[in-house]
């Protein structure tokens, strides 16, 4: 079971979150200055003998104390790299070599201590922790061979789409899915009409994967708008 963790530091208060809830709160006692050059270690503290032994999702860092609110959309949204006061972006997903890019500045991350193979190193998994569907990066939605004429409209909307396929719908032909930014599945049926509510969703960008019968894709980026 993997849980959406959040630690927040307002002056000298410190918060923690679990699932966009806050659990409790700390007063610290000591000043930290978090302007300082020394690594951050997510997962293991290189002078334990008990590391992190689990899955890890993505990571961020915001320059910022997130309220509760803004935690819970974007546990359920993703981030857009380029928001106001995110340092770091790490999406934890590229599943191979050393390398972890940071979406944001350029702060690239490692695996384990180096660049370089170690035994030691934490190791790419294939299980996911918000989905059983493993989409490496939303930008593979944009390389995947579109061979259905998809159009929907209105986009953006409040969640309600109508779908439009060049040589027209007809019923239970068609699956649709729907992913999130971070490529976690959020909805997946059969499409009993020629609309679509996601309405439940929260406002966001998401992509709409259509394929029928024989195996053909189309691809749309739709945006839910409150």
């Amino acid at each position: 079971t993997c849980h959406h963790v959040a630690v927040t530091r307002d002056e000298t208060a410190l918060s923690f979150y679990v699932d966009g809830k806050l659990i409790g709160s700390k007063e610290m006692t000591v000043d930290i200055d978090l302007n300082t050059d020394t690594p951050i270690w997510v997962g293991a503290d290189p002078e334990s003998d008990s590391p992190f032994a689990g899955h890890i999702g993505d990571v961020r860092i915001w320059k910022v104390a997130r309220t509760e609110a803004e935690l819970q959309e974007g546990m359920a949204n993703g981030v857009d790299p380029n928001a106001a006061d995110l340092l770091g972006y790490w999406e934890m997903n590229e599943g191979a070599g050393q390398i972890i890019p940071d979406l944001r500045n350029q702060n690239n991350a490692v695996l384990g201590s180096f660049d370089s193979d170690e035994h030691s190193d934490p190791s790419w998994g294939r299980e996911c922790c918000f989905s059983p569907v493993i989409i490496s990066s939303t930008k593979n939605f944009e390389k995947e061979n579109q061979t259905l004429d998809l159009s929907v409209y209105p986009n953006p909307s409040t969640g309600r789409f109508h779908i439009y396929i060049d040589g027209g719908f007809e019923k239970d032909k068609f699956t649709f899915s729907v992913y999130d930014v971070l490529g976690r599945l959020v909805d997946k049926a059969v499409l009993l009409e020629s609309t679509i509510d996601l309405e439940e969703l929260p406002s966001g960008q998401y992509w709409l994967k259509l394929a029928d019968e024989t195996g053909q894709v189309g691809i749309a980026k739709v945006l839910v708008l409150k």
